[in-house]
């Protein structure tokens, strides 16, 4: 999410819910706009749409052993990335094995990451607004816009883009079985804390065929959600700002 709007979201929710709680409203109702507010906030955090494109050369079982291979430089970050695969391939009843040899099917994973050129970015907001009770009308609230008189400052941010590709081949014979990729283009520069939405998007009506389809997913997908849970240690899956 942008900085700044985040910023200003939470200045925002601060201010309201001061107001609201200076005005003795129902605790059912603060509740209920605190929880609206955040989860706004956090899908805004949490969403991917990302372009995928799949085929599928031959039958894909229902269940088999695999193992994974990996091409990347970077083994931890393979690791982790090839852990995310793994589940995803568990919850259907997929089964990996430890030798190529015990292997029925093998999965090839892929990944990349690289500047995608910039955009131009303002400061928002445009006009600061708050809630107050309407004189002469009871308790009534109403937002009240009051505008700047500056210009919001301009700058630039780097965009990135991150791709990911799959392949599954037979082992006995390596043909071809199935095969698909996804990239998306974001703020982010850290293909892991985006490789969840990713593979859960990629993986979403597998081993049906997709033709660069652009499509959407968030946090609350329970996919991603049980992938991230892998990683415990992780606390906040919000990319950090470039």
């Amino acid at each position: 999410m942008n900085p700044s709007l985040k910023r200003f979201l939470s200045s925002e929710l601060k201010y309201t819910t001061f107001v609201l709680s200076r005005r003795r409203l129902p605790a059912n109702f603060l509740r209920t706009f605190l929880l609206f507010c955040g989860g706004v906030f956090l899908s805004a955090c949490s969403s991917l749409q990302g372009v995928s494109y799949t085929e599928r050369q031959a039958e894909v079982p229902v269940s088999a052993r695999f193992v994974i291979h990996t091409a990347s430089v970077d083994g931890a970050l393979a690791a982790k990335i090839s852990r995310m695969l793994e589940e995803s391939l568990r919850l259907r009843s997929w089964q990996p094995v430890l030798s190529p040899e015990e292997a029925e099917y093998s999965w090839h994973l892929g990944f990349a990451t690289q500047a995608a050129g910039t955009r131009l970015e303002s400061q928002p907001p445009f006009f600061y607004s708050g809630l107050r009770s309407r004189q002469g009308f009871g308790q009534g609230l109403f937002w009240e816009p009051s505008f700047l008189e500056d210009f919001p400052e301009l700058r630039t941010r780097t965009q990135y883009r991150h791709e990911l590709w799959l392949r599954l081949e037979r082992t006995l014979d390596q043909e071809l079985i199935w095969q698909g990729s996804i990239n998306e283009i974001s703020d982010c520069d850290q293909i892991f804390v985006r490789a969840p939405l990713l593979l859960a998007l990629l993986m979403r009506d597998f081993p049906q065929e997709k033709t660069y389809a652009r499509e959407r997913i968030d946090s609350r997908d329970p996919l991603v959600q049980k992938l991230r849970a892998l990683f415990p240690e992780v606390r906040n899956w919000a990319c950090p700002s470039t």
